[in-house]
């Protein structure tokens, strides 16, 4: 039988975790606006110190919570690390072409059923501007954190206590739905599904941290699906195969 720490947060949990999140950001963003003047910290550099301190006081606090260090989050399988990484490498990058055109799609079919305002769009801008701290929050301090929130803390419960499809589903829909906004909400549960099915295969978070980085790496320098070349498209169609062909032989079903 799982000890009582497996089995939080189950789904209503999570979802409780997911709200109590943006309430903190909330809190601390109001707080270190208050405080702008004395901090001398421009409003958006704030209000994403407000991301990295309502994240880190969430997953400190589950940690204790259930009574998991680090070490178990990040990385629970028997493999080391770096063997995990060195076997998933290639067919990681071979995934990453198709992922980036799978969800430029997906975004390209949101955004002409529900038109972006202009409140969306400068929103959207702000995000993917190339200043050093955008980039250093959307492509490595976002994945690191959301990886540790909804993969190693919500789908490592929910995969002892729901069938792992469901699990997977459940944990991916949350992901979706914590970026506020239905433009992200599709492409973020089917990323979540990836992400998702790769954790249960590998009981690792460091090849979801990988991808997740290196797919908001692609959309933050890449110009577009238009400024694909037919060379860029071929790869983008031939290359996953061979990923997800490896994937499926590297990484059978976990016992447990």
């Amino acid at each position: 039988m799982p000890q009582p720490r497996d089995t939080f947060p189950n789904a209503f949990e999570a979802a409780f975790m997911v709200a109590f999140l943006f309430v903190l950001e909330f809190v601390i963003g109001s707080a270190l606006y208050d405080a702008r003047s004395l901090l001398g910290i421009p409003v958006d550099d704030l209000m994403s110190l407000a991301l990295v301190l309502g994240n880190g006081v969430l997953i400190t606090t589950t940690l204790q919570l259930t009574q998991l260090s680090y070490g178990q989050l990040l990385h629970p399988s028997s493999q080391s690390p770096q063997a995990v990484m060195g076997l998933l490498a290639l067919p990681l990058l071979c995934l990453l072409p198709g992922l980036y055109v799978a969800m430029g799609v997906v975004d390209m079919l949101v955004v002409a059923v529900f038109p972006m305002s202009t409140a969306d769009v400068a929103m959207f801008d702000r995000m993917s501007a190339h200043t050093p701290i955008t980039v250093l929050m959307v492509c490595v301090i976002a994945p690191l954190v959301e990886e540790m929130l909804f993969r190693g803390l919500i789908l490592r419960s929910f995969l002892r206590q729901y069938p792992r499809g469901h699990a997977i589903l459940g944990s991916a829909l949350l992901f979706g739905a914590a970026h506020l906004n239905i433009y992200q909400f599709a492409a973020g549960t089917l990323i979540g599904l990836l992400l998702g099915w790769l954790y249960e295969r590998t009981r690792s978070l460091w090849p979801c941290m990988a991808l997740h980085a290196a797919y908001n790496l692609s959309v933050t320098w890449g110009d577009g699906l238009q400024a694909l070349s037919s060379l860029q498209w071929g790869l983008a169609l031939v290359l996953p195969v061979f990923g997800i062909v490896m994937l499926g032989r590297l990484l059978p079903p976990p016992r447990d």
